[in-house]
């Protein structure tokens, strides 16, 4: 059973752990498995900016409960104004939905890479020095919490924010019952759950805690199937003369620092490329670049033995042109996916 979670790694900032590298999607790839919709990766519009290694969302209930997106440069000229101004008059979301800074996750999350993109600058700013600063603290006290390590004061300090990877939405194809799928058949004995698994039930676009779906639902469908099956004989024999890892003739990794070099390289092209916005150029440019360094590692992997950096490493390339090519070939703007030239 397959349940290895997503690969938000492939991107410069993710809501993701350090672990969620694509392993499952990689290894039922290679296996022969159907991948699917993975041209649909889900981000979080604000996740808090930071140097801390932990991630942490900054909810969009804290949006619903007033508070304001703005660029540093709309916030220096609110502040010059006075905080009496209704701070959504300076909101760069206005300009890409009537909703203001209400707007659904993926439209607020385009807009903000777009702002970003436009000026430069590393992050935006949820304001939230118009509200109650008690009613704040008492409405969301982990991320009062939180912010207080960071040093900033909810209700007092603009809190800085990015858009970063959330979620998977495409995955490894199964079936109903969370069977690995190839060539549209259940493939024998393999299973996946969780966001490693494409069920379809998010289309185009995953709601909110409808993650839930794939990790609880088909766990319990997956676990039945297999119970029944055993209880039946039809699992089938398991494979004991499996064929012995060969490295012998291998060395030792000698240094990291090409593969910490290729993997910020890896982030930095699925980030700037495949990310929120795309366009026709900047994938062929992305494929070109995750081919490069495809060739780079894989002169590693043939003379070296194999690490967790470099295995995680090997996995996020395959995944990345996986994405890449899924890209390439939606030929329509829907959901996640967003192709300049497709407007």
């Amino acid at each position: 059973v397959l349940a290895t979670g997503g690969a938000g790694m492939m991107h410069k900032a993710t809501t993701n752990p350090s672990i969620a590298t694509g392993d499952g999607v990689a290894m039922a790839s290679r296996s022969g498995a159907d991948i699917r919709d993975m041209e649909f990766i889900q981000f979080h519009p604000t996740a808090l900016h930071s140097n801390n290694p932990r991630p942490f969302l900054i909810t969009e209930a804290l949006r619903g409960h007033g508070a304001e997106l703005m660029t540093i440069e709309e916030y220096s000229v609110w502040k010059k104004n006075g905080v009496g101004v209704d701070p959504s008059e300076h909101s760069f979301m206005l300009n890409y939905s009537p909703m203001g800074s209400l707007g659904t996750r993926d439209v607020v999350a385009r807009a903000i890479d777009s702002e970003m993109k436009r000026s430069g600058d590393p992050h935006v700013l949820l304001v939230t020095e118009h509200l109650d600063k008690g009613d704040l603290e008492d409405s969301f006290p982990t991320i009062s919490k939180r912010l207080r390590e960071e040093g900033i004061e909810i209700g007092v300090s603009p809190i800085p924010v990015t858009p970063a990877a959330h979620y998977m939405v495409g995955g490894v194809a199964v079936d109903g019952l969370g069977r690995v799928e190839c060539k549209g058949a259940p493939m024998p004995g393999l299973y996946a759950i969780g966001e490693v698994a494409r069920t379809g039930l998010h289309g185009a676009n995953r709601l909110a805690s409808n993650s839930l779906l794939e990790a609880v639902v088909y766990s319990g469908r997956a676990s039945r199937d297999i119970i029944e099956r055993w209880k039946n004989g039809d699992l089938g024999e398991f494979i004991g003369r499996l064929p012995r890892w060969r490295s012998e003739d291998l060395g030792l990794l000698i240094e990291n620092m090409p593969l910490i070099t290729d993997l910020a390289a890896l982030r930095s092209t699925m980030t700037q490329d495949v990310g929120l916005v795309k366009s026709d150029y900047r994938l062929e440019r992305a494929e070109r670049r995750v081919e490069h360094i495809e060739k780079e590692v894989s002169r590693y992997w043939k003379s070296c033995k194999p690490t967790q950096e470099l295995i995680e490493l090997r996995n996020l390339v395959l995944v990345s042109k996986l994405v890449v090519d899924a890209s390439k070939s939606r030929r329509n703007n829907v959901g996640l996916h967003f192709n300049m030239d497709l407007v």
